[in-house]
């Protein structure tokens, strides 16, 4: 079960295992890692020494994130989002392949407005002479 975990985890926040289990600082991996924290000892009572061995950290380091995410979940409406689809993932209110498709639908429209992007500045160069600064 923490493997769907771990996969879910890897789904929602758009990383892979091995990026999981990275010494990344990146945003989006440390939130992914506090998550995988927080339902390992919510939903299956898994020591914070068990938990840290999983990921080589120390048990301290486990336990800070399990806190803050407890904290987050309190105001932070993207974590709380994110807590709601991994936990359906796992506990089978929707499956991976519904999150999958969410996922392959979003990144087809992040392609057009990347490339709707991408065109409107040209135009504005080439219509206007104007260089855009972002």
């Amino acid at each position: 079960m923490i493997e769907k975990v771990k996969a879910a985890v890897c789904i929602v926040y758009g990383i892979t295992d091995e990026q999981l289990h990275s010494k990344s600082r990146e945003k989006e991996i440390i939130n992914a890692r506090r998550m995988f924290y927080y339902i390992a000892r919510k939903n299956f009572n898994i020591t914070y020494k068990a938990i840290g061995e999983i990921f080589k950290q120390d048990h301290a380091t486990v336990i800070h994130h399990e806190r803050l995410l407890t904290s987050f979940l309190t105001f932070d409406p993207l974590e709380i989002d994110n807590y709601n689809k991994v936990v359906k993932i796992v506990f089978g209110e929707v499956t991976f392949d519904d999150i999958q498709d969410e996922l392959d639908n979003s990144l087809r429209e992040q392609i057009l407005i990347e490339n709707k992007i991408s065109d409107l500045r040209k135009e504005i160069k080439m219509r206007f002479n104007y260089k855009l600064l972002i």
